[in-house]
């Protein structure tokens, strides 16, 4: 139960051009901006036929973190928890997460002072 959890520097200033291109991209790749938990996120699938995957995009200063994980699942609409991106459990969802995760470097990359990840670990969740 982890999610896996990224962040880069970026220009502040630029923060919600930043926010939404990633937002437009997502949404290209087919996530839905929805209220999760109480919290905003990025949501693709409901767990009938595609895994509940999600995305949450968070700011602060000139730091932008992006944070993934799934839902775990022991039947077909039956949760019991999350799984972030490693081993096997989910790997077709998981496949799809990395393909975004992937791109999103590439968005933040547009706006000065991006890094590379300084920060990238699995973060347990409850």
């Amino acid at each position: 139960m982890a999610r896996y959890v990224v962040q880069y520097q970026f220009d502040g200033r630029y923060t919600d051009i930043l926010f939404n291109e990633i937002k437009n991209y997502l949404e290209y790749e087919g996530f839905e901006y929805v209220e999760y938990k109480g919290e905003p996120v990025f949501q693709k699938g409901n767990g009938w036929l595609i895994a509940p995957t999600f995305a949450k995009i968070s700011f602060s200063g000139n730091v932008i973190q992006f944070e993934t994980w799934l839902k775990a699942s022991l039947l077909p609409g039956i949760f019991v928890g999350e799984i972030g991106l490693e081993g096997f459990m989910g790997a077709a969802a998981k496949g799809a997460m990395k393909k975004a995760v992937a791109n999103i470097p590439s968005i933040v990359a547009r706006y000065p002072l991006m890094q590379a990840p300084y920060t990238q670990y699995p973060q347990s969740s409850m």
